[in-house]
C-alpha cells in the first residue's frame, strides 16, 4: 500500500476541499493480498468516507451485513458509520482508495449528506485521474504536490457526483460574478493612468455599463466611476512623492486635458490643490 496524498490540515483553508468541508483526505493505492490479510479481513467502521476503485481483481465486502462484490471498473463508496470487512479477494488485486471526513458546520457542502452504500461502474474518466495522480506521485516535482492535490478533489467530487451528492446552484455564475470585478479592479489599476472610463471597463470584461456597475455595487460598495477615480487619486498621491516630477509632468502622465483640471479633480477629493498637499507630504 502506498499513500499518494495526505492533506495538509494546517493549510484546509488553501485547499479545493474546503469547498465541500471535507479534512483528513488520503489517497493509496493498493495491490496484493496485503489488504486482505493484515486490514480489512477484521469488521470495523470510519467515522468518514471510504471510496474504492478497482483497477484489476475482484473483491466481495460485507457493508452492513449485505455483500458487495466489486471487480474490476467498479467503484465502491462506504458511508461514515457503517461497519464493513473484506470476505473475499483476489491476490492480484489493484485499487485506488479515497478516505476523507466531512465537518459537520453550515459551511460544509456535504453537511448531512448520508448515502447509502453504493457500488457501481467506475467511468474511464475516473481512472484516468487515478493514473495521473500515480504518475505524478512518481513525478515527484516541485509542483506534484498541488497536481495531485487538485486531481484527488476532481476524483473525490467525480464520485459523489455519481451518487446523486446535491452540490446546489449558482457557484459557477457567482465565481464569474466575482471573475469580472476581478478582472475589472485589475484592469482598473494596470491603466489607472489612461483616464479610462466606464465604458472602457465594461468593454473590456464583456458586459453592459450596467450590469458592471451592478457587481462594482454588490462587490465594491461604490460604483464604477468611483472606484475609478479612488484609483486615479492614489496613484496621483504616489506621483507627488516623486519630486523630480513637476505638477504638469503628473498632469500629463494620468492623462489629464491640462493643470487646470488635475487641479479641480484634486482639490474636490482634499480640499486642497495638489501642489499644497505635496507640501505636507514631503519631507521639509
Amino acid at each position: 500500500m502506498k499513500i499518494l496524498y495526505r492533506q495538509n490540515n494546517g493549510k484546509e483553508r488553501l485547499s479545493p476541499f474546503s469547498l465541500i468541508g471535507v479534512y483528513q483526505c488520503y489517497f493509496k493505492e493498493i495491490e496484493g493480498d496485503r489488504d486482505k490479510r493484515f486490514v480489512t479481513k477484521k469488521e470495523h467502521s470510519h467515522m468518514g468516507y471510504e471510496i474504492h476503485i478497482v483497477a484489476d481483481g475482484e473483491q466481495t465486502y460485507e457493508i452492513g451485513g449485505k455483500l458487495f462484490d466489486v471487480c474490476r471498473g467498479s467503484f465502491l463508496l462506504i458511508p461514515p458509520g457503517i461497519r464493513h470487512r473484506i470476505v473475499k479477494g483476489e491476490g492480484g488485486m489493484r485499487k485506488y482508495s479515497v478516505s476523507f471526513s466531512v465537518r459537520s458546520d453550515k459551511e460544509s457542502a456535504l453537511s448531512g449528506y448520508k448515502p447509502d452504500t453504493v457500488c457501481d461502474k467506475c467511468p474511464r474518466e475516473l481512472f484516468d485521474v487515478c493514473s495521473r495522480i500515480s504518475a505524478e506521485a512518481q513525478r515527484n516535482t516541485g509542483l506534484s504536490g498541488s497536481l495531485i492535490e487538485n486531481a484527488v478533489f476532481e476524483l473525490t467530487v467525480g464520485v459523489l457526483r455519481l451518487c446523486g451528492f446535491d452540490e446546489g446552484g449558482g457557484a459557477c455564475e457567482a465565481f464569474d460574478e466575482n471573475a469580472r470585478v476581478e478582472l475589472a479592479k485589475k484592469y482598473i489599476k494596470d491603466n489607472i493612468d489612461l483616464g479610462l472610463s466606464v465604458p472602457d471597463v465594461a468593454s473590456y470584461c464583456y458586459i453592459s455599463e450596467k450590469q458592471l456597475t451592478r457587481l462594482f455595487l454588490t462587490s465594491e460598495g461604490v460604483s464604477v466611476g468611483e472606484y475609478i477615480r479612488a484609483q486615479r487619486i492614489l496613484r496621483i498621491e504616489e506621483l507627488l512623492r516623486l519630486e523630480n516630477l513637476s505638477l504638469k509632468e503628473i498632469s500629463r502622465v494620468m492623462n489629464f486635458n491640462n493643470e487646470y483640471y488635475f487641479n479641480m479633480f484634486f482639490k474636490k477629493y482634499y480640499g486642497m490643490p495638489p501642489g499644497e498637499y505635496r507640501k505636507t507630504i514631503l519631507p521639509k
